[in-house]
């Protein structure tokens, strides 16, 4: 198929399908519309109507646009293979609620209730809701090993404050034999200084 008539730029698969495809394929492509500074559906939009600009020859064109349907085609293939569907029974009123929340943001019901189970799962504290037995056992081993190491760092930090209760009696030690040593050389200064004001007495009653 040498046409782009099967492409909707409107469609959220469509145009994310797109942009993965260019940057991996036709990377200069990418940039051109990157520096245009085209986002979505303006992306897709200006790519499906510069088709003749990209690919001049017209040989070429038809290729690029066979292939480019053949990856989209594999591409959904492998999607649809990873979709199950979902049928369930809402009220009049949910149902409605739930579809206008799709039309404001947006969004398929698919898209809608994908994201609805994202943001539960965040808010609940969890990244990966559907865990598979490996990944909790690998989630379990990296919370053991964080709480021994948190029972280390609390053993270490004990350790420290005896260490510095220790230095704290040796200095309080210390402290006390420099006041023993000093208190000898004070009292030798204190009857040096009663000889001297005895013999200044001694002078001043006895001028002879």
């Amino acid at each position: 198929m040498s046409s782009l008539n099967w492409f909707k730029p409107g469609n959220s698969k469509h145009a994310a399908w797109l942009k993965q495809y260019l940057t991996k394929n036709y990377p200069e492509i990418n940039r051109d519309l990157r520096n245009k500074l085209l986002t979505g559906k303006s992306y897709c939009s200006h790519f499906k109507c510069s088709i003749k600009i990209y690919w001049k020859d017209e040989n070429l064109r038809k290729v690029n646009l066979a292939k480019l349907r053949n990856a989209w085609d594999k591409a959904k293939s492998r999607q649809d293979k990873n979709l199950k569907s979902l049928s369930i029974e809402l009220n009049i009123e949910t149902k409605k609620a739930f579809s206008d929340l799709a039309i404001f943001h947006k969004k398929t019901h698919e898209e809608l209730l994908t994201n609805l189970i994202e943001c539960f799962n965040l808010q609940m504290g969890k990244t990966d809701f559907f865990e598979t037995a490996e990944k909790r056992s690998d989630r379990a081993c990296e919370i053991k090993s964080q709480k021994d190491e948190i029972m280390n760092l609390q053993q270490m930090l004990i350790n420290k404050d005896q260490e510095i209760e220790l230095l704290k009696v040796q200095l309080s030690e210390k402290q006390e034999l420099n006041n023993d040593l000093e208190e000898p050389n004070k009292v030798e200064v204190s009857k040096a200084s009663m000889k001297d004001e005895i013999r200044e007495l001694i002078k001043k009653n006895n001028p002879f």
